[in-house]
């Protein structure tokens, strides 16, 4: 199972829309698309949250002057941004309504932004998922670690690993470890006998299980070109 696979089934198992973008709240609060702010209260003005996560979305689409004309308050509560609250937003907006989403998408055209510079890369929403499950793995490699990148470089190694482990789990885990290995050594110049031994071992078994599908396909041509 590849890792858009796997996000994909996290995402299901976590009732998560799969349809829909996974944004990048902080780029679009950065860029002012959207504001995280203090929440209504309904009559007009703005309030102090309530509860962890309180807080009101407001969209460039909430701006506009017929908008602010019918809904005056969020001229002012764009003025009291709630940053703490961030996050909160991030893990819950797959609650959104589809109004919400949507004008969120229109925003970012409204500012003459590109929608897929907005959104989560499979490396962040792996992270994300992970930190929502409570999945701890290695933060030191974690912190070190492209997956896209460990990835392609899979094709690399297949024949030196092929001709010594020709048992698939063998191959596939020494073929992870190969690419894991060179990626940590090219880009921050880590070499085997300086990484952690036990979380790389918990690692490299994670990274399989993500390159599963990849693994399987490789495997497969060097049987097919064995026999």
């Amino acid at each position: 199972m590849d890792l858009q696979e796997n996000i994909h089934r996290i995402k299901e198992m976590m009732g998560i829309d799969n349809t829909r973008h996974t944004f990048d709240i902080q780029k679009l609060v950065d860029n002012n698309i959207i504001f995280v702010t203090k929440p209504g209260d309904g009559q007009g003005g703005i309030a102090e949250p309530n509860w962890d996560g309180d807080c009101s979305i407001i969209t460039l689409d909430n701006l506009t002057k017929q908008e602010v004309k019918l809904n005056p308050w969020r001229l002012k509560a764009i003025k009291h941004p709630l940053p703490n609250c961030i996050p909160f937003v991030q893990d819950r907006q797959s609650e959104w309504s589809d109004e919400k989403y949507h004008q969120v998408i229109n925003s970012i055209k409204r500012a003459g932004g590109d929608i897929k510079d907005y959104i989560m890369n499979l490396q962040e929403q792996t992270n994300r998922i992970k930190q929502m499950m409570g999945i701890n793995e290695s933060l030191f490699f974690r912190r070190r670690s492209d997956i896209e990148k460990i990835k392609e470089l899979l094709p690399v190694f297949v024949n030196i690993v092929f001709y010594d482990y020709t048992n698939f789990d063998e191959f596939k885990y020494q073929l992870t470890l190969r690419a894991l290995e060179y990626y940590l050594k090219e880009t921050h110049d880590l070499f085997w006998d300086e990484l952690p031994e036990q979380e790389e071992i918990e690692f490299v078994n994670y990274l399989c299980d993500i390159f599963d599908d990849t693994i399987k396909e490789l495997y497969k041509s060097k049987i097919d070109e064995k026999y």
